[in-house]
């Protein structure tokens, strides 16, 4: 395809992509106010189409536009069926979070707290049962820890990016321990997962928001995993860091993102 061609599709992608955010998470209150006589239909309904919304954006609009194609999405029928379990991924990229979010329906996620207040965030953190976190603040923490164990207690699985932030190079930063601790107070596995483009997108990089081509996007769910006997949280952290590292140091090797 023509670089100016690309330039345009990604564009006009883009565009589709914020607009149409911005009209759904101001649909939410709308939605909240029609149906709310019936809390538990409401909270379904949006949801379910949340959810839909997430798959939608970035498993066709996206694709669609020829921003990337999923070259790749393994590992689902290695899932628990019913049970709730920790998400835990790698974060290089603003789209891993609704790539997941449309992969994982029954799913919560915590976000920090910086971006719960934003406008487009903050009905979600209110009808979605994100949880807002302040990694600085020993009392928000203590909040969202509490949220995050009631939101597992109810069944539902929670989204954790315990990089805490986009890496902007090849190594992953150091997992903090929130999800695992969780995961062993709740007696709840921990589902790994490894996100992958070939070229980086939406990245701390410059040149990002524009890839030169069609990126291809791997998606790697890992069997899921529980702590060993007398494992603390920081070293079962550190476990599954080195399982993540190792998946993605194979995928990087002749990209762009390899060390």
């Amino acid at each position: 395809m023509p670089r100016i061609l690309l330039i345009i599709m990604q564009v006009a992608g883009y565009a589709a992509y914020f607009l149409s955010s911005f009209a759904f998470c101001a649909g939410i209150p709308v939605l909240s106010g029609l149906y709310r006589f019936k809390p538990r239909a409401r909270d379904r309904l949006i949801k379910n189409l949340f959810h839909g919304y997430c798959e939608f954006l970035t498993q066709r609009l996206l694709p669609a536009f020829g921003i990337y194609t999923i070259n790749e999405l393994s590992g689902m029928d290695g899932l628990p069926k019913k049970d709730a379990f920790v998400v835990v991924a790698n974060h290089r990229c603003r789209i891993d979070g609704p790539m997941l979010l449309g992969i994982f329906r029954n799913t919560a996620a915590v976000i920090k707290e910086d971006y719960a207040r934003l406008p487009i965030f903050a009905p979600m953190v209110r009808h979605l049962d994100f949880v807002s976190i302040d990694q600085n603040s020993i009392e928000s923490l203590s909040a969202a820890m509490e949220k995050s164990r009631r939101l597992l207690d109810a069944g539902r699985c929670l989204l954790i990016f315990p990089e805490g932030a986009r890496a902007p190079g090849g190594r992953l930063l150091l997992f903090k321990d929130m999800a695992f601790r969780l995961s062993m107070e709740m007696n709840v596995p921990v589902v790994p997962v490894v996100l992958h483009t070939d070229l980086p997108f939406m990245a701390k990089r410059p040149g990002s928001i524009f890839p030169k081509r069609r990126m291809r996007f791997v998606i790697r769910v890992l069997k899921p995993l529980q702590s060993a006997a007398n494992e603390r949280p920081q070293d079962f952290a550190g476990r599954v860091r080195e399982l993540l590292a190792r998946q993605l140091k194979e995928l990087d090797k002749g990209t762009a993102w390899e060390v």
